[in-house]
């Protein structure tokens, strides 16, 4: 119950994000795809997406902006997991 609690936290603000429609279509692309527990890059996104290193740092920034995702501390520069927004 909790984790659907959460899925819809994040995409409310997802939604809440002064972000383009497209912008917002691909956070939560991401968001299905990785969940809560998956650590993801820009590689990651670049892959899943087929979008380039630039666009995918761009969709980094929004969400890190947003504060949506955390860094993720041992597994390289650059990697990244959706926040518990439920306390």
């Amino acid at each position: 119950m909790l984790i659907d609690r959460e899925k819809l936290l994040i995409q409310k603000a997802i939604d809440e994000l002064k972000v383009t429609k497209r912008t917002k279509v691909k956070a939560k692309m991401l968001f299905t795809e990785m969940g809560m527990e998956r650590i993801f890059g820009r590689r990651e996104i670049m892959q899943m997406m087929n979008i380039s290193i630039t666009a995918a740092g761009n969709l980094l920034n929004n969400l890190k902006n947003g504060g949506l995702i955390e860094d993720v501390k041992g597994f390289g520069k650059g990697k990244y997991k959706f926040i518990k927004l439920s306390k």
